[in-house]
């Protein structure tokens, strides 16, 4: 987590790549945005990785993890498109960005927070 801080801390302009940047600049942005996905990748595979190998008693707050597991997947996925500078700028102002946006923080926080209302709900 705190490498993905780092890192998000020097991409600051990578959703900036249609406003008229530099060549270099939008090679680096888009380079280190790259970066940004191997730490994330880790993550999300020993989120994986750990349900995999476990007693695990299925209920019904787990289904939201991994509902949101699935979501934060296919936001990653979506962002490893975007990462691309020349297709950032194909799919800029598109219903791809605006879809990437939401499966990340949208709906990652709506279902974060439902699985913990039925958690403590339930106790």
């Amino acid at each position: 987590m705190i490498l993905i801080s780092i890192l998000g801390f020097f991409v600051w302009a990578h959703h900036m790549f249609v406003v008229g940047m530099d060549v270099d600049s939008r090679a680096y942005f888009g380079s280190v945005t790259v970066l940004i996905g191997l730490p994330t990748c880790i993550k999300l595979f020993n989120w994986i990785y750990s349900f995999l190998y476990t007693d695990l008693c299925i209920t019904f707050e787990i289904y939201f993890v991994y509902m949101f597991i699935f979501m934060f997947l296919f936001g990653g996925l979506t962002g490893l498109f975007l990462s691309n500078v020349g297709l950032d700028i194909m799919l800029h102002d598109t219903y791809f960005v605006v879809a990437h946006f939401h499966y990340v923080l949208s709906l990652g926080a709506v279902v974060g927070f439902f699985g913990g209302f039925v958690h403590f709900l339930m106790k």
